[in-house]
């Protein structure tokens, strides 16, 4: 244990003195690796929304039976999250990044064969294990491999492989004219042709995988630092704020007669979304008061779900620009504060996988909340203000809690 914490201590003195630019070539790859992971995810959890329809016919199902399989991804980061995540600092991050693509990859070539819901069913509960893998998975290798003045450029460059998947999927669907389990299967191959890149690049990522518990135990499933439940706030009301904003952003958007087709405006939230998980996180790297910094991004988020039904016609526009804006760095801008809080690396599995449960809870009772409120008062309006009010009411909670600058 202790040639392990020299070791650990070695390699984060080095990478004090370390540019990107000195070893430009081999980080970019190793972000190159995660980012595919991410794309993986991104195809993997949403190849199945474009086919509902199919499904439905084919299965012989209700909306209710096909709401529920979309939902088991959610349901599998809620109930496995720390338990993986504790696996995930046993196993460290080579390992796990095969494991996850085996099952994401696996399972869903097997849907393509499968002759009835439940078959499905059960194969997708399987494949959604292998999506939950990869977060805390990507948290521990850029841990392990990034300089500590990197972590949220690489982190926000990797966050927008998800995004990207997501949009290859949505792009792709409609374009390939074959029976719906064939583009099932078509899909099921891409986290296996990453696989075989992570097998050829093996002695890479093995290389500095330090964070691994040689002696490990599960003594125990408590964390004791509270600043990582208070980042884990963050995590469980800007989750809870986007997906019951995103969820409904179609339906608010033709309630008020919105001249443009309403899902280009969540598509522009994603786009928007990406470039700002790009750029901003490269200013966030050398922000001392990180946490500050995260609490102006998280009320301006809240104030902007508010401005959106205010602001008339047109001009909702920018405001959905402005939402994807301060969006999309906030993932790996809290990732960041996660990670660097951790002093015994073997637990960033663990945190994360808290993180991943938090958020998918506010992800769910967004969605939940808002359609709950709809039905209540017909209208968006009462829904969304809750949620600018629980963003900035977070935001708020004095900063001087925050005893350690990050």
């Amino acid at each position: 244990m202790e040639e392990l914490k020299i070791k650990r201590t070695e390699l984060e003195e080095n990478n004090k003195s370390i540019s990107l630019k000195d070893y430009s070539s081999r980080l970019i790859w190793i972000g190159l690796l995660c980012w595919l992971s991410e794309f993986a995810v991104g195809v993997s959890f949403f190849s199945l929304p474009p086919l509902i329809n199919e499904i439905k016919e084919s299965f012989a199902i209700s909306n209710a039976e096909v709401g529920l399989l979309m939902a088991i991804p959610n349901i599998a980061f809620v109930v496995f999250s720390i338990f993986i995540g504790i696996f995930v600092d046993k196993w460290g991050s080579y390992k796990s990044s095969l494991i996850s693509l085996c099952l994401m990859g696996i399972p869903g070539i097997l849907k393509g064969f499968s002759v009835n819901y439940f078959q499905f069913f059960i194969l997708t509960s399987i494949q959604s294990l292998g999506v939950v893998i990869v977060r805390p998975t990507i948290n521990k290798m850029i841990k392990s491999k990034f300089p500590k003045q990197h972590y949220g450029k690489a982190l926000g460059m990797v966050s927008t492989g998800m995004a990207s998947g997501i949009i290859f999927v949505f792009f792709f669907t409609p374009l390939i004219k074959i029976f719906w389990k064939w583009i099932i299967l078509f899909y099921s191959f891409i986290p296996l042709l990453i696989l075989i890149i992570y097998l050829n690049n093996r002695s890479l990522l093995e290389s500095s995988d330090w964070l691994i518990e040689k002696h490990f135990a599960f003594s125990s499933l408590i964390i004791k630092d509270w600043r990582v439940y208070y980042v884990g706030l963050f995590y469980f009301v800007t989750t809870l704020t986007y997906f019951g904003l995103t969820s409904w952003l179609p339906q608010f958007l033709q309630q008020e007669e919105f001249l443009f087709q309403p899902s280009w405006a969540s598509a522009l939230m994603i786009f928007t979304g990406i470039f700002s998980a790009i750029f901003i996180p490269f200013i966030f790297d050398w922000i001392k008061n990180k946490m500050f910094f995260v609490k102006l991004i998280v009320i301006g988020l809240g104030l902007s779900v508010y401005y959106l039904i205010k602001v008339p016609g047109i001009y909702k526009i920018f405001i959905i620009a402005l939402l994807g804006i301060l969006n999309g760095p906030i993932r790996p801008m809290l990732n960041t504060l996660a990670i660097d809080l951790v002093k015994k690396g073997q637990e960033i599995g663990k945190i994360t996988g808290l993180l991943l449960t938090l958020a998918n809870i506010g992800g769910f009772l967004g969605v939940w909340l808002i359609g709950l409120i709809k039905d209540s008062t017909q209208s968006f309006y009462s829904g969304f203000i809750l949620l600018a009010f629980f963003s900035v009411i977070a935001a708020i909670i004095p900063i001087k809690l925050w005893n350690k600058k990050i």
